[in-house]
């Protein structure tokens, strides 16, 4: 099994276990030490329809309007999913929000996607933001789909896009405890943000300890990689450090734990998950 997980706005500039400061991720710090990290992975765009083509299909951003919006994909396009539903695998997309939002919905089962599973399929969210459920919303029902493929014995892969964190910074409180007001806040971001980046920390540590439990945990690798880089809109020449996302390889039973130092891209993910 593979889940593949492309995270919102998770940037290296707040990530511990890449030197970010402050160091927001203690959640996914733990998961790096246990699995192989890509120390200089680059984001290959600035939005998150371009993470995306990169992480599941290996595709490089296009000028203008994205792959997935384009009629020369909406059929025989390349994804992770088009190579694995030949050989068995069912094929889960699962998203918070709306699949309407960059034509995701259309590109990815017309692109080797069983399922797209969004906001309307999730009819008690615990919270909802103003971008739909939230990420525990989310992997509580990636984890009852896994659950479910195991016990009929179907290997499965899934790509899992989250959302929380995402302007305007919305969250369920009392999750996790919040940064001080006099928190040197880095350029760029907002004291919200921050805030925001712990809870969507907490929900991918949250979701990892509810699969540890899961019969399918061993058979599974798990891939974490955040999905874009500062935007720009072609308006100064591009901060490169700040292209730098975090990226993570999960199997223990598999993968030993380690750190990869070369140069890398979401654009190495899918042969490197194959």
């Amino acid at each position: 099994n593979v889940v593949l997980v492309v995270m919102e706005s998770f940037t290296g500039r707040l990530t511990g276990c890449l030197g970010g400061a402050p160091a927001l991720s203690p959640q996914l710090d733990k998961l790096a030490q246990e699995g192989l990290l890509l120390e200089r992975c680059y984001a290959t765009g600035e939005r998150t329809i371009q993470g995306l083509e990169a992480a599941a299909c290996s595709f490089p951003p296009l000028p203008g309007e994205g792959g997935v919006k384009r009629p020369q994909a909406r059929h025989d396009f390349f994804t992770l999913a088009s190579v694995l539903r030949p050989r068995g695998y069912a094929t889960n997309f699962l998203y918070g929000g709306q699949g309407i939002f960059d034509h995701m919905l259309g590109f990815f089962l017309a692109n080797g996607y069983d399922r797209f599973i969004e906001e309307k399929d999730f009819p008690a969210p615990h919270y909802k933001g103003p971008w739909g459920v939230s990420d525990e919303d989310l992997f509580d029902r990636a984890d009852q789909e896994f659950r479910r493929f195991h016990a009929s014995r179907q290997p499965f892969f899934a790509t899992i896009l989250t959302v929380s964190l995402h302007s305007p910074w919305q969250f369920p409180s009392g999750k996790t405890a919040l940064v001080g007001a006099d928190t040197a806040v880095p350029p760029g971001f907002e004291l919200a943000e921050l805030n925001n980046f712990l809870y969507a920390d907490y929900c991918i540590g949250q979701f990892i300890r509810t699969a540890r439990s899961a019969p399918y945990f061993d058979d599974t690798l798990f891939v974490f990689v955040g999905d874009h880089g500062v935007h720009l809109r072609g308006n100064q020449l591009i901060p490169i450090d700040e292209y730098i996302v975090p990226a993570v390889f999960l199997a223990p039973a598999h993968i030993a734990a380690g750190r990869v130092s070369a140069v890398t891209s979401q654009i190495d993910l899918p042969p490197t998950i194959m």
